[in-house]
């Protein structure tokens, strides 16, 4: 299993943030100064990119370090939950960020077949949700928030995300679901507490009631 992030590791990420502190705030203050002249309307697009460019190259740096660990974790995830065990046969990240998924081959004589298999958009939303618990896991942070993502899942990857999610041992899940979906996750998950939220048209306001527990 891949590790999380050490405290170094976790220390260098913090300073990296602390040194360019500065520089992304004077962007900032640059930006917020700037009027809405043709003239300035370009230096504010430069300014733009430069602010971009920075949190781009950063991000690109942190997620290039970690790519193995996170496709080794999301690969061990994806394996956990595969439903056709006998066709896909795990996942893996480039370091160019594309995701590959393994198929099976087939070998008939000294020819080999590769079956020709794409994943549905239910096995879609696993794969990436198997990369966001893995980035999740490595960090270390605990916590995850998750808005509607199984609702295109059918019963047995619904089932079996909830059962991973469990194992997990995060300190805490925020699970945001339609009501279709509140059986299931009652069922395979341990819930502390449960919320409704309903719409009320005629006043167009939305009203938040407690379930309480399981």
């Amino acid at each position: 299993m891949a590790e999380v992030l050490t405290d170094t590791e976790k220390d260098t990420i913090i300073e990296t943030i602390t040194i360019k502190e500065e520089e992304v705030e004077n962007i900032l203050h640059q930006l917020a100064n700037i009027k809405s002249t043709g003239q300035d309307i370009e230096e504010f697009k430069k300014k733009g990119y430069a602010l971009m460019g920075f949190f781009q190259e950063y991000i690109g740096k942190i997620l290039s370090e970690n790519i193995p660990k996170i496709s080794v974790l999301a690969n061990e995830y994806f394996n956990n939950v595969n439903q056709k065990p006998e066709t896909f046969k795990g996942i893996k990240i480039t370091p160019d960020y594309e995701i590959l998924l393994n198929e099976v081959h087939a070998k008939t004589g000294n020819r080999w077949t590769s079956i020709s298999a794409r994943p549905s958009t239910g096995e879609t939303d696993v794969i990436f949700l198997c990369i966001a618990f893995a980035i999740s896991k490595l960090t270390g942070t605990g916590f995850l928030i998750m808005d509607d993502v199984i609702i295109n899942l059918d019963t047995e990857y619904m089932t079996a995300i909830l059962n991973l999610l469990e194992k997990l041992d995060l300190n805490q899940i925020i699970l945001i679901n339609k009501e279709s979906s509140r059986d299931e996750i009652q069922k395979n998950l341990s819930i502390s507490n449960s919320y409704y939220l309903t719409y009320v048209d005629r006043e167009a306001t939305s009203k938040i009631t407690s379930g309480g527990g399981p």
